[in-house]
């Protein structure tokens, strides 16, 4: 029987444990408790996880091979900030939408807060239907 790693040519098994080992090892750097309030969870409070996390992933990427010579530690920790982006990306996939009328929808941003997506373009001339501009 072939083992799982062999059936992948450019060794992604290996390369995806050796992430995982990554993340995982995260939890209990210095910085990290899980006890406690860490930096990811401010900015997915502020509602900036998605957006610091693609700047970051794209920090470390324009470092590799720069700062640190060819640090596979950066491309890791890009490879984790793309996961955290992944993370927000399936909560806004599973944002509550609830039709108002036949061209508005209110939603939740994935912290509570009401956004409203509407099927047609705004005119100046039409009443929004949530109530005065």
């Amino acid at each position: 029987m072939k083992e799982v790693s062999d059936t992948w040519k450019y060794d992604e098994y290996d390369s995806i444990e050796e992430v995982l080992e990554f993340i995982k090892s995260t939890y209990s750097a210095h910085y990290s408790d899980n006890q406690d309030t860490q930096v990811i969870d401010m900015w997915e409070a502020q509602g900036s996880l998605g957006t610091t996390a693609r700047d970051t992933a794209q920090k470390y990427l324009v470092r590799y091979g720069r700062k640190n010579g060819y640090d596979r530690d950066d491309l890791l920790k890009a490879i984790h900030y793309i996961v955290l982006m992944m993370y927000v990306d399936n909560k806004r996939k599973k944002e509550e939408k609830v039709c108002i009328d036949d061209n508005v929808i209110q939603g939740t941003d994935g912290l509570g807060n009401k956004i409203y997506y509407t099927t047609r373009p705004f005119k100046d001339d039409l009443p929004w239907p949530w109530g005065e501009q």
